[in-house]
C-alpha cells in the first residue's frame, strides 16, 4: 500500500510540473485587420521551455481565440531575442 501512494504522489507531482512548464499564450490583443471581416490579433508564447526552439514552439503552439481554434499561428515572430509573438487572422465583422 504504501508503494502504490508514494507513485500516486510521484505521478501527481510531476504532472503538476509538466503543466507548469508548458509554453503558453499571453493575452490575445487586436491590431488591426487583415482584410475584410478578418482582424489581426497577436500575442506573446510564454513559458517556451528551455533549450527549445523559439520558432519552432511557435510553429506547433495551438490557440483558441474569440471561440476559434487554431492548430498554429498564421505567423510567428521572433522580437530581437526578446520575445516570441505569434499572429492570427480571425473572423471579427467589425473589420470592413
Amino acid at each position: 500500500m504504501l508503494k502504490k501512494t508514494a507513485f500516486i504522489v510521484f505521478t501527481s507531482m510531476f504532472m503538476q510540473f509538466t503543466v507548469a512548464n508548458a509554453a503558453n499564450w499571453g493575452s490575445f490583443s487586436k491590431y488591426g485587420c487583415y482584410s475584410r471581416g478578418q482582424a489581426k490579433m497577436a500575442a506573446i508564447l510564454w513559458n517556451i521551455p528551455w533549450g527549445h526552439d523559439w520558432e519552432t514552439a511557435c510553429a506547433a503552439q495551438p490557440a483558441y481565440i474569440n471561440g476559434y481554434y487554431f492548430a498554429h499561428p498564421k505567423a510567428c515572430r521572433n522580437h530581437n531575442g526578446v520575445n516570441m509573438w505569434g499572429e492570427w487572422s480571425v473572423p471579427d465583422n467589425t473589420c470592413e
